[in-house]
């Protein structure tokens, strides 16, 4: 996997590194990764990133990326993802 970038891979064996986010990544304090929506396709599930005081979600396949909240956040350092009640909680 190469720097700066943000990856997954599957835990049932296959050791290929998949690429989400391989731009503004620096700075990324927390990452959470919506499992629950992703029923038939792995590209369908949604990471979301906090950077920079901004709130961000995308497909793990790094299409749609967008902001959610700017200036909302002070100093984030980690996201959970509870898709069942569309919260996204961070500390």
């Amino acid at each position: 996997m190469a720097r700066d970038t943000i990856g997954y891979m599957s835990l049932d064996g296959y050791k290929t590194v998949q690429t989400a986010q391989n731009h503004d990544v620096q700075g990324t304090e927390g990452i959470a990764v919506d499992w629950i929506h992703s029923s038939f396709r792995e590209s369908f599930r949604n990471l979301y990133t906090l950077r920079q005081h901004q709130l961000h979600v995308q497909r793990l396949n790094g299409q749609y990326r967008t902001s959610l909240y700017k200036g909302l956040f002070r100093l984030p350092r980690a996201l959970v993802a509870y898709p069942q009640t569309r919260f996204v909680f961070k500390d």
